[in-house]
């Protein structure tokens, strides 16, 4: 979904995805802090690098292996 780029509304570059988490949340509707918590979560695993306005992916094929399991 969002390695799609939500139908081109997400700026996405070498890997790194241009937004802030409040976007995120209010794409996802779901809340900030539901958001930070589960980025916080793959950070630990080394699958995104979370920045300002920015997430890195870092492990792309892990990424991918967690949202199919969260479907």
């Amino acid at each position: 979904f969002i390695l799609e780029g939500y139908g081109n509304h997400i700026l996405i570059q070498d890997h790194h995805i241009h937004i802030s988490q409040e976007q995120l949340a209010n794409m996802l509707t779901t809340s900030r802090q539901t958001i930070n918590h589960e980025l916080s979560l793959l950070e630990k695993q080394k699958i995104i690098k979370i920045a300002f306005r920015k997430i890195e992916i870092l492990d792309i094929e892990k990424l991918k292996v967690v949202a199919k399991a969260q479907c």
